[in-house]
């Protein structure tokens, strides 16, 4: 097997951490011809646009995985940029990929030699340059929030577990269950049992309540059916369960399976963007469906606001979400909408991206903006 390691200069990155630890700028991504740079929470530019578009994989509030030339770096709020490794075939060996893991560490992993093989090892590091953790045989995955509970799998193995710094898993294994996700917070995890089901368990894997589908858990609930009851038209009635499998809020789902990522159809930011339909909850995904009946609802199930008219309206993040809309001549529009359904952005964009940190990244008639989430102003991206 080929032998790749990770090549820190961790001496003089440390250092310049350190000096700068007392207080961290936000990294907040900003497009510019193609490229991607950032900006702190001031707007005031970080590093230049240099790296490649699709390469915020993703963001925390402090650090960011990001590519250049086939190599990956970790990008730190201070504008540090860390080599974290080579890749000849970039993302074709997702085990060698950097991860963040909450807002203040990452995961380097690398293959070391030992004997006639390789070993898999991974250093956790702060932002700060501290080493947090080493961990052997042990491929992090994203979507980590803390140090006490990592998502991750044994090098070779899709098995998911979860572990601590010190390589401990802190949920028993069951032979008859297959973890898929668990909500620290909440201490329910999301498990596929071996009759295809879905299911909620407690901390020690005990199942709460069985599912024919469920998605994961956001702002306290879980999208999930029951049972398999079609409407027609790819519609079909389920509704958001608490963390002991309670229905709070009974909709129509016009998404399945409900668990796939391309469902967007999870409460953020306390809300949910949906249409109402004859007194019903219509949850529609990602699909598009213009009418004047969209709606924004509460964890309760309470309309916030309603008699929207769309065509579609993404799901929340950092409290705001893109609205798109058709103009006199049929063609698209996109805006930025508040959770209380206030539009942000009177002048329409030709695409908005989800907020991240704050801001979104947008593009209007070739030009690269950067608009708030808080009250929608627009930057031109050229001027930082």
């Amino acid at each position: 097997m080929k032998v790749r390691t990770a090549a820190f200069v961790c001496l003089a990155w440390a250092a310049a951490c350190l000096a700068c630890a007392a207080e961290q700028d936000v990294l907040i991504p900003y497009e510019l011809d193609g490229y991607i740079g950032f900006v702190n929470q001031d707007l005031e530019k970080i590093t230049e646009a240099e790296y490649g578009v699709l390469a915020v994989f993703p963001v925390s509030r402090y650090c960011a995985v990001v590519r250049k030339n086939n190599a990956a770096y970790i990008v730190v709020s201070g504008g540090q940029k860390i080599r974290s490794n080579n890749y000849d075939r970039f993302g074709s060996d997702s085990a060698l990929m950097p991860v963040l893991i909450g807002d203040e560490y990452f995961a380097v992993p690398e293959l070391i030699p030992e004997g006639n093989c390789s070993r898999l090892k991974t250093t956790v590091f702060s932002i700060y340059g501290e080493e947090a953790a080493v961990l052997y045989d042990w491929k992090i995955q994203p979507g980590s929030k803390s140090l006490d509970y990592i998502a991750a799998c044994r090098y070779g193995s899709e098995r998911l577990a979860y572990i601590n710094a010190h390589g401990k898993e802190q949920l028993p294994q069951h032979d008859g269950l297959r973890l898929r996700g668990y909500d620290e917070a909440l201490e329910r995890g999301i498990v596929l049992t071996g009759s295809g089901r879905r299911a909620i368990t407690d901390k020690d894997m005990n199942i709460i309540e069985t599912f024919y589908d469920l998605s994961e858990f956001s702002d306290g609930l879980i999208a999930g059916q029951k049972a398999v009851e079609e409407l027609g038209d790819n519609m079909f009635r389920g509704g958001y369960y608490d963390a002991d499998g309670r229905l709070r809020i009974p909709v129509v789902f016009h998404k399945r399976p409900i668990h796939s990522v391309y469902a967007a159809q999870q409460f953020n930011s306390g809300v949910l963007p949906c249409r109402i339909i004859d007194g019903d909850i219509h949850v529609m995904g990602m699909y598009p469906a213009f009418g004047d009946d969209w709606a924004i609802i509460d964890t309760e199930g309470n309309p916030i606001a309603s008699g929207i008219t769309a065509k579609r309206i993404s799901e929340f993040r950092g409290g705001a979400a893109r609205i798109v809309t058709l103009n006199g001549a049929g063609e698209e529009e996109v805006r930025l909408m508040d959770t209380r359904g206030k539009i942000l952005t009177a002048e329409a964009f030709d695409e908005i991206a989800e907020c991240i940190n704050g801001y979104c990244m947008a593009k209007k008639d070739g030009e690269d903006y950067l608009i708030s989430a808080a009250d929608g102003t627009a930057y031109r991206c050229r001027d930082f």
